[in-house]
């Protein structure tokens, strides 16, 4: 009995075993496993990790920022490029020019720029309609510069359009709140907000006056179906704060005054 049995084991056949189907659930088991532990991996470098998709974003706006930057011309129709003027709300975008007229004077080193009421007279002192052939041409050609020294700087500078489609027609669609920006040829990019709405006569001036306190951007105009000039008045969004906080602090000092002589009246009865 036990040397039959001892026969038995050693006539056991390795070969009877089904190897190929054994060795393919095992490469089958080792993929699964391979893709689990990858798949994981990836998703907790990369899926996971917002900084990187924040990277490629920035990376991404980075590219689209130095193509527009390399896009602005240094010169166009004849004319400098100063900057580009942009209203994103509005979908409006054109580059400033440089018209060469300035209608500024120095009274000495120690003192800023001054509007020059000896520079225009009688009816050149409209702000759009003097007799400037190289200003009337600009003027065809787009937006114009016409008073300041430098953009995005303090002090008040003045652009002027046409009341045209791609021009200055969307200065009529503005309104008090909005916003703009500005980006100078060397790359120095600031945002406006719009304080202040008028219309004035051709010959008023006062918008061009110089200010020292805050970066005042003017825009000028035609207004549609009249003589008169359609101005509006942007500051750049911190001194806008700026200028509100103060504003504010003035009212209540006056209120808090009001109310002294109030009680000061008050107690005279």
């Amino acid at each position: 009995m036990a040397g039959g049995k001892h026969a038995q084991d050693e006539g056991f056949d390795l070969g009877s075993i089904p190897w190929k189907p054994i060795l393919l659930s095992i490469i089958v088991i080792a993929i699964i496993i391979g893709v689990f532990f990858g798949g994981k991996t990836v998703y907790s470098s990369f899926i996971a990790n917002k900084d990187f998709f924040n990277f490629s974003k920035e990376k991404n706006e980075a590219q689209d920022n130095i193509a527009i930057e390399e896009s602005m011309p240094t010169n166009l129709y004849g004319y400098k490029v100063l900057g580009e003027l942009k209203i994103e709300s509005k979908n409006y975008s054109s580059y400033i020019l440089d018209s060469g007229i300035n209608y500024t004077k120095k009274t000495n080193e120690n003192t800023t720029d001054v509007v020059d009421e000896n520079a225009v007279s009688g009816e050149e002192k409209s702000v759009l309609e003097n007799n400037s052939e190289k200003i009337a041409d600009a003027l065809k050609k787009g937006v114009v510069k016409l008073y300041g020294e430098k953009l995005n700087q303090k002090g008040n500078f003045t652009i002027i359009g046409h009341n045209e489609e791609k021009k200055f027609a969307i200065l009529n669609d503005l309104k008090v709140g909005d916003k703009l920006s500005v980006k100078t040829i060397s790359k120095l990019e600031k945002k406006y907000v719009v304080s202040e709405i008028t219309t004035v006569e051709p010959t008023d001036l006062k918008s061009l006056m110089p200010n020292s306190e805050y970066t005042i951007l003017t825009l000028i105009t035609c207004k549609t179906g009249s003589n008169e000039r359609l101005v509006i008045k942007a500051i750049e969004e911190n001194d806008y704060k700026k200028m509100n906080e103060t504003k504010t602090v003035e009212e209540n000092a006056s209120v808090e005054q009001d109310t002294t002589d109030t009680d000061v009246v008050d107690n005279l009865e």
